[in-house]
């Protein structure tokens, strides 16, 4: 996996030059490409694939990380609804959006 691996040859092979994705934070979109997340575990639940025109598609599912926090030797790990959009360019799907949203956790008392 690209993402653990830091393999930024092949995120920026995958990546749309004008790629954003969402902050964990769920704030404004981001376009820093170096800015990989540290993950000491990664997963993704593909769900539904829709093929929009002939160059567009989106993907949506679950995530599943484990942050490696350096503060702290006590992580959680995440649960996440995402969104992937890909546009194909130049023969080649590449990704343009991405959003993660953290599934919230009832709590149970």
């Amino acid at each position: 996996n690209a993402i653990l691996k830091k393999d930024t040859a092949m995120l920026m092979r995958l990546w749309a030059s004008d790629f954003t994705r969402q902050t964990p934070t769920n704030s404004a979109p981001v376009i820093n490409k170096h800015a990989i997340p540290d993950y000491s575990y990664f997963s993704r639940v593909i769900e539904h694939v829709w093929e929009i025109g002939d160059d567009v598609m989106l993907s949506i599912g679950r995530e599943y990380v484990l942050p490696i926090a350096y503060d702290s030797k006590y992580v959680v790990p995440v649960e996440r609804r995402y969104s992937n959009i890909w546009s194909r360019e130049t023969g080649r799907w590449k990704l343009i959006d991405k959003r993660a949203y953290e599934v919230e956790k009832p709590e149970l008392f």
